[in-house]
């Protein structure tokens, strides 16, 4: 991931779920959307959020 282009409030719940800068540079954007939906509580959903707004910016009826 592009660290200076990630919202601030993503870094934030990164970091505070202990990634630090390398690590974050290191993940893909799925895996970040999954930590930060783990760090507001949404936990196991992660892949299924991402995969609908995928769905839904794809214009994908499922």
């Amino acid at each position: 991931m592009n660290i200076p282009e990630t919202p601030a409030n993503v870094l934030a719940a990164l970091r505070k779920r202990g990634h630090d800068d390398e690590a974050i540079a290191a993940m893909s954007p799925q895996f970040a959307f999954s930590e930060y939906c783990d760090w507001h509580g949404l936990i196991g959903w992660g892949d299924e959020l991402w995969n609908t707004a995928k769905n839904l910016l794809d214009g994908k009826r499922v």
